[in-house]
């Protein structure tokens, strides 16, 4: 997992991320991409799963928003 959706969405940075699943959509000026994770904590144990949405407007001035769903 990037370091900054662990600093942005304040995720614990000892905890293991695994990536499950990924995929883009663009619509109404917006390209987004959606990231699915798996999140296990430093014994190992699955705490939870969650999705990860990184939006960026296509249109002048480009806009960034990460957060999780």
């Amino acid at each position: 997992m990037d370091q900054e959706y662990i600093d942005v969405l304040r995720l614990n940075p000892n905890h293991r991320f695994e990536q499950v699943s990924t995929r883009s959509e663009n619509r109404k000026g917006h390209d987004t991409d959606f990231y699915e994770y798996r999140e296990y904590d430093q014994d190992g144990n699955l705490v939870g799963t969650f999705t990860i949405a990184d939006s960026m407007c296509i249109y002048p001035p480009q806009k960034r928003t990460i957060r999780r769903l």
